[in-house]
């Protein structure tokens, strides 16, 4: 990942030193990547796992496979969600059930944009959602890793 330096903000009585990130890889910003798993992935009767075999690749040459649109534009919108609540202090309060008119320009915001990044680079296209993938789908034991959906067919 890119950084572009960092930004101090006051916190309370504390500066704190924020990492600038690169605004075109904001799909693989690591908070959003971990929210992606924990929403999705977290456990193998989660959404993610039990529809893991309907995710393919895009690219017939490269077979590893890839996240949905819908399933990271979801994401996505969540972690907006979440983002603009602890913006406002919000974040603090009894937590509120997620309403999907209130950001639904934001989800098709992402729709639209990974939809015209599928077509006009289908290759950038296919190693953001399949690092998506992996990301969601791998954890770690022992210091070593483990495909979760590995895992999932062992039980």
């Amino acid at each position: 990942m890119r950084y572009f330096g960092s930004l101090s903000v006051l916190v309370g009585q504390s500066t704190v030193a924020l990492t600038v990130i690169d605004r075109m890889k904001i799909y693989q910003n690591l908070g959003f990547m971990d929210s992606l798993k924990d929403t999705f992935f977290e456990s193998r009767k989660d959404f993610g796992f039990k529809y893991i075999d309907e995710f393919k690749s895009s690219i017939e040459k490269r077979p590893e496979p890839e996240l949905t649109i819908p399933i990271v534009a979801l994401a996505a919108t969540r972690y907006f969600a979440a983002i603009q609540a602890w913006e406002s202090g919000r974040s603090h309060e009894k937590a509120e059930k997620f309403e999907g008119e209130l950001f639904n320009a934001t989800f098709e915001h992402h729709v639209s944009y990974l939809e015209s990044v599928k077509e006009t680079n289908l290759v950038a296209f296919h190693v953001i959602m399949s690092r998506l993938y992996n990301h969601a789908t791998y954890i770690i034991l022992s210091s070593t890793y483990y495909h979760l959906a590995y895992c999932n067919s062992l039980s």
